[in-house]
């Protein structure tokens, strides 16, 4: 549905640093006003980070997994983080 009000550029799969940086690059190169971040399930922090590190553009982030087992209500920001989306690389 967004095709209908933009042009979407997509780098692909980005799931590993070096993938990061490219993507970074990428999107850099097409001069975008709006970066729309999906991460399908667990997402290192450090795939994202390298992606959009030196953007300046909005960049919302779509969580598409939730875990419907976790109440969310009662979690800190690690648990939450740990169990969903884009995650901070903490040790287990």
């Amino acid at each position: 549905m967004i095709e209908d009000y933009a042009d979407i550029f997509s780098p692909g799969l980005v799931d590993t640093p070096d993938k990061a940086a490219a993507t970074g690059s990428f999107l850099h190169d097409q001069n975008i006003d709006l970066i729309l971040i999906f991460p399908l399930v667990y997402t290192p922090s450090i795939n994202i980070a390298g992606a959009v590190i030196d953007s300046t553009v909005p960049l919302p982030i779509l969580n598409a997994h939730e875990d419907r087992t976790r109440d969310y209500t009662k979690e800190d920001t690690e648990d939450y983080l740990q169990h969903e989306g884009v995650c901070c690389d903490l040790p287990p």
